[in-house]
Parts: structure tokens; C-alpha cells; sequence
């Protein structure tokens, strides 16, 4: 009989953890460790640890999610700083909790699938409208009694649609985004894209009404609107390509005027920002030969490609077993500072590139576990045929490639909830359907 609290199902509760957590995600980051501590001690008090535990070892995926987490806890013992360690660990605290936490926190019923997802969207739509706010109160400001409307952030002489071009615009990238870095905001909208594509392709299977339809025709737009001010060149990527490729998968089906339509949409906005952004300009114009770069002038993209070398050549020195999670870091900022990547060293960057920061931190195992964790959902995903995972995965390799995803909050509160949530709903054959 399930357990209750005040006649409440622990079940229940359960659940509106899970909404709760899925709607704060795009909102506030450092709400989140609240909702998890809400959610163990549901869990603990919910008992049967040892089912809990057989179900994680039949779920090998989530088992092996679980073995990375415990391979970074390995690495604290040849590791020299212990506190960076600890540190980082407590960050990739979730990669442990949420495969156990999920696994027997909800029943993956159709509409509690699609409610998880729901309160993702609102929270996202809700993260843009206070972004877009915001950016609209520091625009504004009264001068000699007249107020006037300024988006500018820097006296250039730029127009407002100059500036958002070339940066220094309070609805443009870092000055946008509230919340989070753009990038990462990029990646969260780009899964409730790929939710809402999902919705509208398939209104007829789900029997939308046409208000719901129009309204979240609306949202799609909107979200890929705020895509275009975030301006992360990892984001827009990643979210164009999960969208095209959602769209090619489901008009091979059948192909409706309203794919047509969004194909065109989304092709359009892919076409007008890496043309007219100087954000993609500057990868046309750069140099990928590493000799003809210049360490100590080198920004942007050229200095992001130097990031991944000068891992690179670190991971060459440890290349079995890693440095260890507490001083991969400590190495690259000396990395940096011998080989005059002053910019890179200032600003304490890691690599950008999550494969070649675990490779750095963990050696070939770590590499390998992370690279099984995304063979194997794409061969769950295939087998399965299911749309949602699939889009994540892209959306998720996409932001390793450029972003060290899991040394953040946002990245690791994402990946490991969102990873956890659709393995087990795609193994229990349990999506929309």
C-alpha cells in the first residue's frame, strides 16, 4: 500500500516534485538543490531501497550513468587539490541522484510524460518573458523629463539593430540572458522546441483543438525568436538542427503545408543569423592552423580552438587514467599562462569541450563511459523510434562539442534529469502513446 503524508500519496508528492523541478530548471538554477533535497527525503521516506537499486542495475544505461558519477569519485584519490575536487563533485551531484530518484518517482503514464515537459516549456516561457522585461526596463531611463528607449550598452554610436548585430545590446546575448549563460538557455528552449514540434506535426494523434494549436504554433515561434537574441553559436546551431531534422523525419511520413511552412521558417533563421551575426562571421574569418594563431591576441573562436589544443596536449601527459577531477583545471590555467593564452587564463576557462575535459579529468575510461552513455541511448532511441530522445541526444552533443557542459550547474542539472527521464520513459515503452 503506498505510503501517505497528511492522506497525500508520497507518490503524488513525488510528482509535483518532479513538475516543480522540471518548471524551476530555466528559472532560477539555485532553487534546484531545494527541490532535490525535498525530493530524497520523499524517496527515503517512500522505502524499499533494495527494489529502488535492482531497478537501476536492469536499467544498464541509467547503471552506467550511475558508474560515471562513481568514476569522478575514484579520481579524488590522485587528486593533489582536494577541495577543487570536492568541489567539482558536489556540482555532478545530480549525475548520481537523479537516475536513483527518478527510477521509482513516477509511473511514466502518458499525460504525466507530457505534463514533465509542460512545465519545462512554461518555465522557459516564463525565464524569456522576465529576460525580455528586463531588457526593456534597463533600455528605458528619463532624461530632462522625456523617457527614452536606449538598448545600447556601449557609447559606439551603434543604432539598435547595429548593436544587436555587433554586440553591446541589452537584448543581446549575455546581456539578454538573466538566468543563464546563453548557451545553455539556447539548449533548454531548443528541448521545448523539439517538444512542441512533436505536438503540432501530431495534432491530429493527439486531437488538439485549433486554439491550443494556434497557440502553440505562437510559442514555437516566440522560442525561436529568443534563439536569435541569445545568439550562443552553439545554440542556434544545435536548435536549427534538431528542428530540421524533426521536421525531415516526420514530413518523410507525411508531409503536411504546416511542415513545409516551419522547414522554410526555421531554414530562413538559420540563413539570416549566421549571414548577418558577426558571431559566425568571425568562424569564417578565423584560422584553424594553430601555427598561424596568436596566443596572446587570439579571442573568440580562434580562442576556443586553442582551448581545445592546449587540452589536448595535457591529455597526451595523462593520457590512462587523467589528472583527476581537483586538478585538470589547476593544469590548463599553467598550460595557459606558458604558452601565452593570457585571455584564457584571466578568465579561468576550461576546455569547452565536455569529451576533452572528462578525457583530461578521467583518462580513456571516462572518456569511453561518456561516449557508451550516448551510443546507447541512440541505439535505445533507434530501436524504439522515439522522436524526443533522439532530439535530445543531437541537442546535447551539440552543446559538448562547444560547452564543458557537466562542470556547471545548468549543464549538469539538465543533462542528468532530462537523460534519466527519457531512458526510462523510452525502456518502459512509456512516452505519449
Amino acid at each position: 500500500m503506498s505510503k501517505s503524508i497528511s492522506g497525500i500519496k508520497i507518490s503524488r508528492l513525488l510528482y509535483w516534485v518532479i513538475l516543480l523541478y522540471a518548471f524551476a530548471l530555466p528559472l532560477y538554477k539555485h532553487l534546484i538543490p531545494y527541490v532535490i533535497a525535498v525530493w530524497i527525503v520523499l524517496w527515503l521516506i517512500q522505502g524499499d531501497y533494495k527494489k529502488h537499486f535492482k531497478h537501476l542495475v536492469n536499467s544498464k544505461l541509467l547503471f552506467v550513468l550511475f558508474g560515471f558519477f562513481l568514476l569522478h569519485v575514484f579520481s579524488l584519490f590522485y587528486s593533489d587539490n582536494q577541495n577543487e575536487a570536492l568541489s567539482d563533485l558536489q556540482v555532478k551531484l545530480p549525475i548520481f541522484l537523479m537516475p536513483l530518484l527518478l527510477i521509482t518517482s513516477i509511473d511514466f503514464h502518458a499525460y504525466k510524460f507530457k505534463n514533465v515537459f509542460r512545465s519545462f516549456t512554461i518555465g522557459n516561457f516564463l525565464a524569456a518573458i522576465i529576460c525580455l522585461a528586463y531588457a526593456i526596463y534597463r533600455s528605458l531611463s528619463y532624461q530632462n523629463g522625456i523617457l527614452e528607449f536606449d538598448a545600447t550598452v556601449l557609447d559606439n554610436g551603434y543604432s539598435f539593430f547595429q548593436s544587436v548585430n555587433y554586440g553591446g545590446n541589452y537584448f543581446f546575448y549575455v546581456e539578454f540572458s538573466v538566468f543563464h549563460h546563453p548557451s545553455y538557455f539556447s539548449m533548454y528552449i531548443g528541448l521545448s522546441i523539439v517538444f512542441l514540434l512533436y505536438e503540432i506535426i501530431n495534432f491530429r494523434k493527439f486531437r488538439t483543438g485549433s486554439l491550443q494549436l494556434a497557440g502553440q504554433i505562437a510559442l514555437l515561434t516566440f522560442f525561436l525568436f529568443i534563439v536569435f537574441l541569445l545568439n550562443s553559436r552553439a545554440g542556434i546551431i544545435a536548435v536549427s538542427l534538431v528542428a530540421l531534422s524533426s521536421l525531415i523525419s516526420l514530413a518523410i511520413r507525411k508531409l503536411k503545408p504546416i511542415v513545409v511552412i516551419m522547414f522554410l521558417a526555421i531554414v530562413g533563421l538559420f540563413i539570416v543569423t549566421v549571414s548577418y551575426s558577426y558571431r559566425f562571421r568571425s568562424i569564417s574569418e578565423m584560422n584553424f592552423a594553430r601555427e598561424e594563431i596568436q596566443p596572446e591576441k587570439a579571442d573568440g573562436s580562434e580562442l576556443r580552438l586553442m582551448l581545445w589544443y592546449s587540452t589536448i596536449e595535457l591529455i597526451k601527459d595523462h593520457p590512462v587514467y587523467g589528472t583527476g577531477i581537483g586538478d585538470s583545471h589547476d593544469l590548463q590555467l599553467e598550460y595557459y599562462t606558458e604558452t601565452g593564452l593570457k585571455r584564457a587564463a584571466e578568465k579561468r576557462m576550461n576546455a569547452h569541450n565536455q569529451f576533452l575535459d572528462t578525457s583530461l579529468e578521467l583518462g580513456i575510461p571516462g572518456f569511453f563511459l561518456l561516449l557508451f552513455l550516448f551510443i546507447g541511448a541512440l541505439i535505445l532511441a533507434l530501436k524504439q523510434r522515439s522522436f524526443l530522445l533522439i532530439q535530445f541526444l543531437i541537442l546535447v552533443l551539440i552543446s559538448f562539442t562547444f560547452e564543458s557542459m557537466l562542470n556547471t550547474q545548468s549543464g549538469v542539472q539538465f543533462f542528468s534529469f532530462f537523460y534519466s527521464f527519457l531512458v526510462l520513459a523510452v525502456q518502459r515503452n512509456k512516452q505519449f502513446d
